[in-house]
């Protein structure tokens, strides 16, 4: 299913039809975004991390009154609480998880604030960025309170791309954009901060992933032998998966700023909905939509990289096909629980469902492939029966 852009016309009459927010929702949006915005660069502060989680799930379990909801949103945040302790550089094991609330919430917040405050009189709000740039450099430094800028460049690209009623798919990719240049100045800011130890920073950041990746290792063989058992790897099993790790980290960086930019795109609907901006997302908005042409690139970097060696052209396979396995996973796990027309589940795809839940419990990347690869399948099956179907 393609959704081609709207046309000014139809732009204007969806935004005719939002409902207006009242004071009070603007005001929890505008207070939701500031605390966003001043967490960020305040949260190697363990308190302020900690007392600003609390005040984001409690935000959203009020807003929602759903814990699955809830709970479906703070998976990355406890991943991200139980990585802390790879890290010894962090100050605290809520700071990571902090930032993905702040980074999140913060978007969403500001985009809220975007589409219900296009007003004259509501000219004010922006200085919301201004105000918590100024304190944040005055109680701190001008370098590290650039880090309060990456909510509000989320918050501008999602408030665009729904104010144009974009679609789902090219909306994430800009976000997923967005965040992974966010994420390389944040990161810039950051090793600035410190006092620029090494000249080259991607050499820096890859001696932090390598020695994240060691530590990892180290700390599960510590576990295991502790109960007796014994992981039998060297100091060099320990480099290789540290490289190993190197030459896919571009492919995972931004396959996770993918799935952040899903997460975040999903909340602002379910915040939208929750506020009364609007009764039902439309199927636009709500469809996740991948082109035949990702399915057949991912399908040949797949493929690639299982039969390459790693070299330089198998390292790139491998992570064009992690950059797209998040969408086209997605769409294979669906397809899987989806049912016919009748109703029933075919026999094929309940096989499938159920090897694929055995094989993530003892192997979940070869797992999450393998719902990849489905997902493609599927895509370029859905593409041949429409196409054929046009043709009578």
């Amino acid at each position: 299913m393609h959704f081609a852009p709207l046309a000014k016309k139809d732009r204007l009459a969806f935004r005719e039809l939002l409902i207006p927010a009242d004071g009070g929702k603007i005001g929890s949006a505008a207070a939701l975004f500031f605390l966003s915005l001043t967490v960020i660069p305040f949260s190697y502060i363990e308190a302020a991390a900690g007392l600003y989680l609390i005040y984001a799930a409690l935000f959203y379990f009020l807003l929602t009154r759903a814990l699955s909801s809830l709970v479906a949103v703070a998976v990355p945040g406890v991943f991200l609480y139980g990585m802390t302790a790879l890290i010894p550089a962090l100050p605290h094991p809520y700071l990571l998880p902090a930032v993905y609330a702040a980074v999140m919430m913060g978007g969403v917040g500001g985009a809220f604030l975007l589409v219900h405050c296009r007003a004259p009189r509501y000219l004010p709000l922006l200085l919301l960025p201004v105000a918590a740039y100024g304190m944040t450099a005055l109680l701190l430094d001008p370098l590290r309170a650039l880090l309060v800028l990456v909510p509000v460049a989320l918050a501008l690209v999602l408030g665009h791309a729904f104010l144009g009623c974009t679609a789902q798919t090219p909306t994430l990719l800009r976000l997923a954009a967005v965040l992974a240049l966010c994420g390389i100045a944040a990161f810039l800011v950051w090793y600035a901060a410190i006092g620029w130890p090494v000249a080259n920073p991607v050499v820096a950041f890859s001696d932090i992933v390598r020695r994240t990746v060691v530590a990892f290792y180290r700390n599960a063989e510590a576990q295991l032998a502790a109960q007796g058992a014994a992981v039998g790897l060297s100091e060099v099993d320990f480099s290789n998966l540290a490289a190993l790790i190197g030459n896919i980290l571009p492919g995972l960086c931004f396959a996770t700023c993918a799935v952040m930019a899903f997460g975040i795109f999903r909340v602002f609907l379910r915040v939208l909905v929750c506020m009364g901006t609007i009764s039902r997302v439309p199927l636009r908005l709500g469809a996740l939509t991948i082109s035949p042409f990702a399915a057949v690139l991912f399908l040949a970097a797949y493929l690639a990289s299982v039969f390459a060696g790693a070299d330089l052209f198998g390292t790139v396979c491998e992570n064009i096909a992690i950059v797209l396995e998040p969408g086209l996973f997605l769409v294979g796990f669906a397809s899987l629980l989806g049912r016919e027309a009748g109703g029933k589940t075919s026999k094929l795809s309940f096989f499938l469902l159920i090897a694929l839940l055995l094989l993530f419990f003892n192997y979940p990347t070869y797992a999450f492939s393998m719902a990849a690869v489905v997902g493609a399948v599927r895509v370029l099956i859905g593409f041949f029966f429409r196409r054929k179907k046009k043709e009578h």
